[in-house]
């Protein structure tokens, strides 16, 4: 508790401050080639029109069923070719992610021992878990977070949100978005929040949401720097 406390203190100060105490993140911005810098997508045909920065979070949202976790998992290995990530699935057993991401790297669901081999030797210091099956307070959340961060994981996933105890009251969740925004800044990295949205009054399946489908108040969406629709 403490240690987050920091984190948010140090996050949500109100300094005034000049240009040369955010050299670096401005240079950074300078160099870029236009504004085609942070992680892309898995999907070439993407890259030059999404970047993920740091320092951002970004909602993951879609019907039940509709492939939320698979789609945030092959992104989040897709980054992991060039950074370090960390994954904090409350659904899905540790083993059954890792196992659904070795057959997405391999492009098949029939893995020899032989390339489970490979793929274990080489995930094992580029993904770290969050070993929290079932849901967590807001505080552990938070803090499992923290701790990735500290560990050298620059994009993390938070899936998902229901289990997070906040979803049952509109300004708790509110506030835990706004401290996810705090602690993506503070310690610059980017956190995927993968989120449900409401049933559709009409129809089922074929139902295509929009932002305004998204389940709770309508800050999470005003306050994410991005959106994708799964």
């Amino acid at each position: 508790d403490k240690d987050l406390q920091e984190i948010f203190a140090k996050s949500e100060a109100a300094d005034v401050v000049g240009i040369n105490a955010f050299e670096d993140k401005f240079m950074r911005k300078i160099n870029a080639t236009g504004d085609l810098s942070g992680f892309t997508l898995p999907w070439a045909d993407t890259h030059h029109l999404v970047r993920m920065h740091t320092g951002a979070v970004s909602l993951w949202c879609g019907i039940n069923g509709h492939k939320k976790s698979t789609c945030v998992s092959q992104v989040a290995l897709h980054i992991a070719r060039t950074a370090r990530v960390g994954i904090a699935s409350f659904e899905m057993k540790l083993e059954d992610q890792a196992y659904m991401m070795c057959k997405q790297s391999a492009c098949n669901d029939l893995i020899s021992p032989e390339y489970a081999r490979r793929f274990y030797d080489w995930v094992n210091d580029k993904v770290c878990w969050y070993r929290a099956l079932g849901g967590v307070s807001p505080l552990g959340a938070l803090g499992g977070i923290a701790v990735m961060a500290d560990r050298g994981c620059k994009f993390i996933v938070l899936d998902n949100l229901q289990f997070c105890g906040v979803t049952d009251d509109i300004e708790r969740e509110r506030l835990f978005c706004n401290q996810l925004i705090g602690i993506a800044e503070a310690k610059d990295i980017h956190i995927a929040v993968v989120h449900h949205v409401r049933k559709p009054q009409s129809g089922g399946d074929e139902y295509l949401p929009t932002r305004f489908d998204v389940r709770g108040g309508g800050t999470i969406v005003d306050q994410a720097h991005m959106l994708f629709i799964c």
